[in-house]
């Protein structure tokens, strides 16, 4: 009970080990702390689920709005609705980056690829030093075909940030794509010395590249 007035005194600490203590006493009441915690956890879920929905309901007016509305349905998957906001977004705003980016995605996950490079080219006329839409199309461009535009892009993108690891595994596994094998070494070892930790990624995506390209006529 102290645990509980001390929790909504905002005394968090303090009501933790009271919480603690109890359960080290108790081990009843620790089943009974879990089943609390967990009924608050459902509620929050239930409570942020409905605000969800009434945000997807609420009619926008702005920009930003359509934008936000947008993301919802990008998050839910409704690629075709989240299209239509950004494209509002984007009328109402002609140079709002981050509606032609996240439509740009949402075309990408459609696999309507001309489209989601056309968005992405947009983002960087926008806002060129922005390394974002440099390798956002340069994924695109790869999964379009276009290996030469994939590298350019994600040299680009390396100019502006030399320290993103994931940039130099992009660009490896576009230069593997193309036959360019030591090049490609060259950057997975400057990919994994940036940052050690994306090495299942890495291995699995030189396996994905190589086994395609061993399936081309």
């Amino acid at each position: 009970a102290r645990a509980r007035v001390l929790e909504e005194k905002g005394e968090t600490e303090k009501a933790q080990a009271d919480y603690k203590r109890a359960v080290e006493l108790s081990p009843d009441l620790a089943r009974l702390i879990k089943r609390d915690v967990n009924r608050q956890v459902d509620q929050a879920k239930d409570a942020a689920k409905v605000e969800k929905e009434a945000n997807l309901a609420t009619q926008p007016k702005t920009a930003d709005e359509y934008w936000d509305r947008g993301n919802l349905f990008l998050r839910k998957k409704d690629f075709a609705a989240a299209i239509a906001d950004f494209s509002k977004a984007i009328e109402i705003n002609p140079r709002h980056s981050g509606a032609y980016n996240n439509r740009g995605s949402a075309y990408l996950s459609k696999k309507e690829l001309g489209k989601a490079i056309a968005d992405y080219g947009k983002v960087i006329e926008i806002d060129p030093l922005e390394e974002g839409g440099y390798n956002n199309r340069a994924n695109a461009r790869q999964q379009f075909g276009d290996l030469d535009g994939a590298i350019a892009d994600f040299s680009k993108a390396i100019e502006l940030t030399p320290h993103m690891a994931h940039l130099y595994g992009g660009r490896g596994i576009a230069l593997l794509l193309a036959g360019k094998d030591v090049e490609a070494q060259r950057d997975f070892e400057r990919c994994l010395k940036l940052n050690p930790s994306v090495n299942e990624w890495l291995e699995s995506s030189i396996e994905c590249a190589r086994k395609q390209r061993a399936a081309r006529p």
